[in-house]
């Protein structure tokens, strides 16, 4: 059966996300973020997600496995009893490593929809960027509250060991307590105890007491209401970690008490412990029995650990890491849902054309592709290779259209050398508006499409947009779903090369075949407009300037004609976004919130409340100081 995970209780989030825009919304563990981010998105499309991993999961079940396979005498023998390797052992190994299969596929994938993954070591997070090179993370440690006086030996006896025994790490720990360790340390500590807390210890823990071996040496607490008093009697702590991955948590509340610890390097190596400096190293019973006696019997030694533990959890995983971090976070690049970043080497797009060319056209065309450029040569020869591949699966006749707005680089030379592309180089840089409409006015076709030079469309695009155009009569602006724009993304794409960019797209297509959602808003980076548009609401207002709210004003403009506007959901245009702006170097906030000041200038209220419903992620707490 394939993985499924959901929380313990479902959790009527509609409230809180009706009542008040958010900046972020953290999610703990993969499987809450898929539990809750669709419904995050509908009703806060703007927001940054962040996502605590609290482990890799499926490391710490690589780690199982390898235990297991490699210990499988030992791990016989304790809980099975006396028999010898055989198929039970070797099925329990085939099922869990399809178990590990399964969730390490699962939990990658929610990585992928988030805009920034927390790990708590580094090592973590070397392993999730090589998995996942385009997720950006972030490792982050667990904080503690430090005990606020140094601890002192004086009337402590017992040990302690902490764990939560739904985890086979703890269970696993606890069996080697049991059968390795007690027998070999109680007789040396007469008038101590072992105490194992934590909620649902097995049933040969509970019975330790009475039938295990030393009875009365052992005590087995279960879940207790106040850890701080375990921590107070206890003279050292145990941490016989035998498998598992990142930060053990017993491991900091040790040492944030004060307590001194005897654990195996696994255990102590995320926290970046250093042995006789804050710990005592052991690996097996007898190495465990001779540094326990060591902390008994040497006060000194022992309170140099705890003091030594007790500053590095002060240091580096205090709250007040945790609040650095957190003021770090606004600063973070981030990093849009299954964008391709940065543009992959053309030799990796075995998909598309070594070339862009077009079939010379001449008279009227069915469809016009009209691509504006300035500079960013690499970008539009990748969008031209695309289209080549989409207009040769296009049943009509379509023509393309390159307007330059004076690039600097080599777009006018090169884009010249392409046989069939109409090249229109203008002398000066027109901006979005402008130069758009000195296409437009070229245009031989029946509709026209508005394409950014900064995209990859799929080789159906032409065929699936025209299609939609054709079945919706009153149609003012068509766009399609994306990576870029939260009101026309899907989420959840993965993909890395033009290959995956074209499976997704049949994907998409068989799941939401000839589907549109009708919308108020269609991003210009592709602008499918069909003539009879054109001709109720015109061309697009130069009054913006370089770039932004272009897209806007023309569709509240069709809206007004009484036409309706509209998202393709089963075509997917990847948009690499503001490639123009980046390569001059442009101050995009600047001219953003320029263009934002002329649109409610010109429609006023109406597009006061526009801004409001259609850009919260961008101005949701800036318009009122624009315009009070």
């Amino acid at each position: 059966k394939p993985l499924t995970v959901r929380p313990t209780d479902d959790y009527d989030l509609v409230p809180f996300l009706r009542e008040k825009a958010y900046d972020f919304v953290f999610f703990s563990y993969f499987y809450m973020l898929d539990q809750y981010l669709p419904l995050v998105m509908q009703h806060q499309p703007w927001v940054t997600t962040i996502l605590d991993s609290v482990e890799l999961h499926w490391m710490r079940l690589q780690s199982q496995f390898e235990y297991l396979r490699d210990h499988t005498n030992y791990v016989l023998n304790v809980v099975q009893g006396k028999e010898a390797p055989g198929e039970k052992h070797a099925r329990r190994l085939r099922d869990h490593s399809y178990y590990l299969q399964q969730v390490e596929q699962a939990e990658l994938h929610a990585y992928r929809k988030a805009d920034f993954v927390i790990t708590s070591s580094r090592e973590e997070r070397s392993e999730l960027a090589r998995q996942l090179p385009a997720v950006q993370t972030l490792a982050h440690p667990y904080t503690f509250r430090t005990a606020r006086e140094a601890a002192t030996p004086a009337g402590r006896r017992n040990l302690l060991f902490l764990g939560y025994f739904e985890r086979e790490t703890n269970t696993t720990a606890a069996i080697f307590l049991k059968h390795e360790l007690v027998p070999r340390i109680a007789a040396d500590l007469p008038g101590s105890r072992l105490r194992i807390v934590g909620a649902n210890p097995p049933l040969f823990l509970r019975t330790m007491r009475r039938w295990g071996p030393s009875p009365g040496f052992v005590e087995v607490a279960g879940r207790v209401p106040q850890l701080s008093r375990e921590f107070s009697q206890a003279r050292v702590f145990l941490a016989p970690i035998q498998f598992g991955h990142g930060m053990f948590h017993k491991v900091g509340l040790a040492l944030s008490h004060g307590v001194p610890m005897v654990a195996t390097a696994r255990a102590a190596a995320a926290y970046g412990l250093v042995p006789e400096e804050h710990y005592l190293r052991a690996e097996n019973a007898e190495e465990f029995r001779a540094q326990i006696l060591r902390l008994y019997s040497d006060d000194a030694l022992w309170l140099r650990l705890s003091e030594n533990g007790r500053r590095l959890m002060e240091r580096s995983f205090s709250s007040r890491e945790i609040s650095r971090f957190a003021r770090a976070l606004p600063s973070q690049p981030l990093r849009t849902r299954g964008k391709i970043v940065p543009p992959p080497p053309l030799g990796k797009m075995p998909s598309l054309p070594a070339r862009a060319s077009f079939a010379a056209r001449s008279g009227r065309a069915d469809v016009s592709v009209v691509v504006l450029t300035y500079n960013q040569w690499r970008h539009t020869e990748l969008c031209l290779r695309s289209l080549a591949l989409a207009v040769r699966h296009f049943r009509g006749k379509a023509e393309v259209i390159l307007v330059d707005n004076a690039s600097q680089d080599e777009t006018v030379r090169e884009a010249r050398k392409i046989r069939g592309l109409r090249v229109i180089a203008n002398g000066e840089n027109l901006g979005f508006a402008a130069g758009n409409n000195v296409g437009v006015r070229e245009a031989r076709g029946r509709d026209v499409i508005l394409l950014n030079n900064d995209t990859v469309v799929p080789p159906e695009f032409l065929e699936r947009m025209a299609s939609h155009a054709r079945r919706l009569p009153r149609l003012g602006v068509l766009g399609p779903s994306t990576n870029t724009e939260s009101y026309q993304a899907h989420w959840g794409a993965s993909y890395q090369d033009t290959a995956g960019l074209f499976r997704w797209n049949r994907e998409l297509h068989g799941k939401f075949r000839d589907r549109v959602d009708f919308v108020e808003k269609v991003s210009g980076f592709c602008f499918y407009l069909p003539r009879n548009t054109i001709e109720k609401v015109g061309l697009l207002d130069p009054g913006y300037g370089r770039g932004y709210f272009e897209d806007d004003d023309y569709c509240l403009r069709a809206m007004r004609a009484g036409l309706v506007n509209a998202c393709a959901k089963d075509v997917y245009v990847h948009h690499f976004g503001s490639i123009s702006f980046e390569g001059a170097r442009l101050n995009r906030q600047r001219y953003l919130e320029n263009a934002l000041k002329l649109f409610v200038l010109k429609w006023g209220k109406t597009g006061l409340d526009y801004v409001r419903r259609i850009h919260k992620d961008q101005f949701l707490n800036k318009t009122p100081q624009l315009f009070c």
